[in-house]
C-alpha cells in the first residue's frame, strides 16, 4: 500500500508540473508594400469630374465620304469593297504618368438600335495602327476618309498601301474581337481588351493614333451594319470609354 501511494504521487507530480515558458523568437522582417493600382476611365464629359474631352472618333466608308458629323459610328460589311466601312478612335492619355506600369486596358462601346445584322454573325476586331503611323507623322483627324488620314494626306504615305482595300495601316491580328448576331440589335455595352504594351506606346511615342474597329470578315459578308455611340453622344455615359489600370 505504501509503495502504491508513492507511485501515485510520482504520477501526479509528473502530470501537474511544467517548465518555464521560453522567450518569444525574433519576428521576421516585414515585406515591402506593393505598388498602388489606379484606374483611369477615359470618357468625354465623365472622366476628371466631367472635364475630360480627349477622345476623338469617326468612321468612313470605302465608297468615300466621312461620317464624323453623324450621330453614330458605323462598321458595315458587304460582299465587296464598295459596301464596307470602319471606325477609328483615339484617347488622350496624358493624365497617366509616362513611367507608369500598365496593368490592363479595355475599350468599352455602346451599340445603337440602328444596328442591323443578318443571320450571319459579324465579328468586329480591335486593331492597332502600324508602327509607321507613329513614326511617319500620319496623324489622322476628324476629316479622315477611307483613303486619307486627313484632308489630302493619304494613309499610303506611311503604310505604302495604295490598294482599294486599304489594309496597310492596320496592325494584324486583332487584339480581341466581339461577335454580333441578329439578336444583338438592342443597345448593349461591349468591350475589347487592349494590350498594356499598346497603351505604353501611346505614353512614350510622339503620335498616338489610337484604335481601329473593323469586321474580321472583309470583304465577303452579307450586308450588315453595327452602330456605336460617338464621342459627343447626348448621353455622356454612352460615349466610348478606355479603362486603364496602372501602377
Amino acid at each position: 500500500m505504501k509503495n502504491l501511494l508513492v507511485i501515485l504521487l510520482g504520477v501526479i507530480t509528473l502530470v501537474g508540473c511544467s517548465g518555464k515558458t521560453g522567450d518569444q523568437g525574433i519576428t521576421g522582417p516585414q515585406g515591402s508594400t506593393g505598388p498602388y493600382t489606379y484606374q483611369a476611365s477615359l470618357q468625354n464629359g465623365i472622366w476628371q469630374n466631367g472635364t475630360y474631352n480627349g477622345e476623338l472618333d469617326t468612321w468612313f466608308a470605302s465608297t468615300g465620304g466621312n461620317g464624323y458629323a453623324n450621330s453614330y459610328r458605323r462598321i458595315t460589311t458587304g460582299t465587296n469593297v464598295g459596301g464596307y466601312s470602319r471606325s477609328i478612335l483615339k484617347f488622350d492619355v496624358s493624365s497617366i504618368p509616362t513611367n507608369a506600369t500598365i496593368v490592363s486596358a479595355e475599350l468599352v462601346m455602346r451599340t445603337l438600335p440602328s444596328t442591323s445584322v443578318t443571320s450571319t454573325p459579324v465579328t468586329i476586331g480591335c486593331h492597332n495602327f502600324i508602327t509607321n503611323e507613329y513614326s511617319g507623322g500620319c496623324t489622322w483627324n476628324s476629316t479622315a476618309t477611307w483613303n486619307n488620314a486627313w484632308t489630302s494626306t493619304a494613309w499610303s504615305i506611311c503604310s505604302s498601301d495604295s490598294s482599294v482595300s486599304q489594309l496597310g495601316y492596320i496592325q494584324t491580328p486583332a487584339f480581341s474581337s466581339v461577335v454580333f448576331t441578329n439578336s444583338t440589335t438592342n443597345p448593349e455595352t461591349v468591350s475589347w481588351s487592349v494590350p498594356p504594351s499598346v497603351v505604353k506606346t501611346w505614353l512614350t511615342q510622339i503620335n498616338n493614333e489610337g484604335l481601329i474597329l473593323k469586321s474580321e470578315g472583309e470583304f465577303g459578308e452579307p450586308a450588315a451594319n453595327v452602330d456605336f455611340s460617338p464621342y459627343n453622344d447626348a448621353t455622356a455615359t454612352n460615349r466610348p470609354t478606355l479603362n486603364i489600370l496602372y501602377q
